[in-house]
């Protein structure tokens, strides 16, 4: 009986102990369910297909905030009076001075005034056939409708929907001329770019994971995420509370980079299901900044690529345009290709140049070659002359410190201007 006397207080002591774990880790439970469903991280295709944004559970090392406590994205562009959120232009990142960028050639002009200096009137095939597909135009003297089997416009339905084709090729003008100030691109890259990967049609595309004007990808996000870090910090602050944003990207798990991730491509991506041929303009047209900022991260990490080759900074051993091409060609390629072929090129004892590097990218890397080109020539659509001069930088840029991160290696294929876009990193794209 004394033996039973002393286990009856061990014994209510343990069941004590068992019930108080419990009742601690229901509300915790509950928490972690409710900050699960407080991220959004995929929009319906037209098709009706989610994006593909992985859905994840949050590891212990972050705190995700509630939906009624998230800042707006919808002023992503960071203010230009707080220093902490500065917008860094690929000048600034690769060190280059105002005379390197007066001196650059016309493609690179800022120097665009007016939105209509932008004008083309390109008979673009695929963007034809998304018109007809979606019902925003319609061919009745067309066989099908002026479309082919696969959904692309046949020759009739491309002379049909012309009119409504230069229409809408000309829609983001005015955004995109507003992004060149902002962020010191050249409005003939970025128009360039968008009719490169799209055809000017910012639709989801179930097959290749990709969305909106520049075919923004999960990759995409990665890089901009790791190389812009206003950006990242902007995006962060939507989902995780202040504490876990003082970390960087790449020092967030992998489920987290994900949520990360998904949120960034909602803010590219712009479908709509309501909207008139599933898409919406005025998110396409917001999407504009955002992409500028992920077209500063690809400047980031070219400059970085260089500057880890050659110990100096990027300005000082290849020219402004020849960074530029460089860059989209890391877009386009990705970054392995990018890192072998400026080694190559050092080890080969040649210049830092875009004719050097793209003599010596992998048989993979090629279709690089076609999209800088591309670009590079954009400018011979618009309906105005180009600018002859860019202007002047104010501050003189400087050199920023940067990631030395350089992801994985990607390649993307050759693209084709008047035919149905490409993917930017994967196969061929159809929606």
């Amino acid at each position: 009986m004394a033996t039973n006397k002393i286990k009856s207080p061990i014994f209510i002591f343990l069941i004590l102990v068992i019930l108080g774990a419990f009742l601690v880790a229901i509300p915790q439970q509950a928490l972690a369910a409710q900050s699960d469903n407080g991220i959004a991280l995929a929009q319906p295709s037209p098709t009706g297909t989610a994006s593909p944004m992985p859905s994840a559970t949050l590891a212990p090392s972050a705190t995700v905030i509630s939906t009624a406590q998230k800042p707006t994205l919808q002023s992503i562009v960071p203010s230009a009076t707080d220093d902490s959120n500065r917008i860094f232009s690929c000048a600034e990142a690769w060190g280059a001075s105002n005379s390197q960028i007066r001196s650059a050639a016309p493609w690179l002009s800022t120097a665009f005034t007016k939105a209509s200096d932008l004008n083309t009137k390109v008979k673009y095939e695929y963007l034809s056939g998304r018109l007809l597909r979606y019902g925003l135009v319609t061919a009745p003297d067309c066989p099908n409708n002026g479309l082919t089997a696969d959904g692309n416009a046949t020759q009739c339905g491309v002379e049909t929907a012309y009119s409504k084709v230069i229409e809408w090729q000309n829609l983001f003008n005015d955004s995109i001329l507003q992004a060149s100030s902002t962020y010191m691109i050249s409005p003939v890259v970025l128009k360039g770019i968008f009719a490169q990967e799209s055809q000017l049609w910012p639709g989801y595309y179930k097959n290749t994971w990709e969305a909106g004007l520049g075919h923004f990808t999960d990759n995409g996000a990665d890089t901009t995420l790791g190389w812009n870090y206003h950006l990242y910090s902007l995006v962060c602050a939507s989902g995780f509370d202040q504490d876990a944003c003082k970390k960087t990207y790449f020092q967030f798990a992998p489920s987290e980079q994900a949520m990360l991730r998904g949120q960034l491509f909602s803010q590219i991506d712009a479908t709509c299901s309501t909207c008139a041929g599933g898409v919406s303009i005025v998110k396409a047209n917001q999407s504009v900044a955002v992409f500028s900022q992920a077209l500063y991260a690809h400047c980031a990490q070219t400059g970085q690529i260089i500057r880890n080759t050659t110990n100096i900074a990027p300005a000082k051993s290849t020219s402004y345009e020849d960074l530029w091409k460089i860059t989209l060609a890391d877009y386009n390629a990705g970054p392995g290709c990018i890192t072998n072929a400026v080694k190559k090129t050092k080890s080969a004892g040649l210049a830092i140049t875009w004719a050097n590097v793209s003599q010596k990218l992998d048989a993979n890397c090629l279709g690089a070659i076609r999209y800088v080109t591309s670009i590079e020539t954009f400018g011979s659509n618009l309906n105005s002359p180009l600018p002859t001069q860019a202007p002047t930088l104010s501050p003189t840029p400087t050199e920023t410190t940067l990631p030395t991160n350089t992801p994985a290696p990607t390649s993307g294929p050759t693209q084709n201007p008047t035919a149905t876009p490409t993917s930017t990193s994967q196969s061929t794209t159809t929606n």
